[in-house]
């Protein structure tokens, strides 16, 4: 399942512990470092898109690099949400590139360690 969940995480968590065994996504995840901690326990993915390319809130940067590439998922979420350098346009799949290099530099990993982790993620979430 893919989650979308805006500023509504002390209700979602409830809803969601009640279904066991659910495997899933929180789609353009950009909360803190406290709520990954509680998707991480509950072995959800976490996707990333273009706003970690600009944001400006240490907080959320801090928290992009911790995400373990083993629950890391790279997002297009095209046409919105442009990374850097591609902001002021219309998002598309390739840019996702963007996001793979700023997330390795973040996390200090190199472009293919990301990219085979973040494809072998999305293999088994998505049972490809």
């Amino acid at each position: 399942m893919i989650f979308h969940v805006r500023e509504a995480f002390d209700e979602f968590w409830p809803i969601f512990d009640q279904y066991r065994g659910i495997r899933g996504v929180l789609h353009s995840f950009t909360d803190t470092s406290d709520n990954l901690e509680k998707a991480l326990q509950r072995g959800l993915f976490i996707g990333i898109n273009g706003i970690a390319t600009f944001t400006k809130d240490s907080a959320q940067i801090a928290m992009y690099g911790a995400i373990p590439l083993e629950k890391m998922l790279l997002e297009t979420d095209a046409p919105f949400l442009t990374p850097v350098p591609k902001r002021g346009t219309i998002n598309e799949p390739a840019f996702v590139t963007y996001v793979a290099h700023h997330i390795a530099d973040l996390q200090n990993t190199t472009l293919e360690e990301l990219s085979a982790a973040t494809d072998a993620n999305a293999t088994t979430l998505f049972s490809l």
